[in-house]
């Protein structure tokens, strides 16, 4: 279906998107024009429009039908300001990838790597979304077990008794180990919101809600880590890898 330009303009929804500081919301804003059209009648029309920071899509193209969601934060990636972050929703996904978030309903893209680093006594450098972060012993284990759920199974799901049994929580019936691992990570993920990340789905079971691509390690350093429950996931990980 096409539409002509003042067509669209009629049949026009626009989203503000304010993006920036608060102070330079109006020249960072960016409008998206949802139309029945897959593409418009005039070529010329996108590259004003792009000019203008609005972007058109087709609604009936880009709407999740089971959540009736739109992924504006994709949408508007390509004309934000260079100096701008882009939103990790933005960020390229294979085909595969695509489809393992598909049927694993994964809920974040957030990257996290594990250089296998301790820069200081019970102190535990990654990297989330690049930007550095320092775990004390214990919930670095958590995160690097929940990372190992998530590598040997695409699901990622592991129960906490399991946990409590090999010694990387202390009670199977309590949260707060994993409540406490929320809040170190928390503001350094794209949501800002650690239950997303660290998902529990009501039954005692846990897992890292994001592509196991996206989560990487050191893992030769693990091997000779100074806390006795992360070296122990670790050659634990190598002897069910063989």
């Amino acid at each position: 279906m096409r539409m002509t330009h003042e067509e669209a303009v009629e049949q026009n929804e626009e989203i503000s998107c304010a993006s920036g500081h608060a102070g330079d919301a109006h020249c960072h804003a960016v409008r998206v024009l949802l139309t029945s059209a897959s593409s418009l009648d005039v070529i010329s029309l996108e590259s004003i429009l792009h000019k203008e920071r609005v972007v058109h899509a087709a609604l009936t193209d880009i709407l999740d039908r089971p959540t009736f969601t739109l992924p504006i934060q994709t949408l508007v990636a390509p004309v934000l300001p260079d100096s701008m972050e882009r939103p990790l929703s933005a960020h390229e996904i294979t085909e595969e990838q695509r489809r393992h978030y598909q049927i694993c309903k994964y809920l974040c893209r957030d990257r996290i790597h594990t250089p296998g680093d301790a820069p200081m006594p019970r102190n535990n450098l990654i990297l989330i979304n690049d930007k550095p972060v320092n775990l004390p012993d214990a919930p670095f284990a958590l995160l690097f077990r929940l990372a190992v759920a998530l590598w040997q199974d695409k699901n990622g799901w592991i129960e906490a008794p399991t946990l409590w049994g090999e010694g990387i929580i202390p009670d199977p019936e309590k949260h707060q180990p994993f409540s406490n691992l929320r809040k170190l990570l928390g503001e350094h993920l794209g949501s800002k919101d650690g239950k997303q990340f660290i998902e529990n789905d009501g039954t005692k079971r846990y897992r890292l809600s994001t592509h196991p691509d996206f989560i990487t390690c050191g893992r030769e350093k693990l091997f000779q880590h100074p806390d006795d429950r992360t070296r122990r996931i670790a050659r634990q990980w190598l002897r069910d890898s063989a």
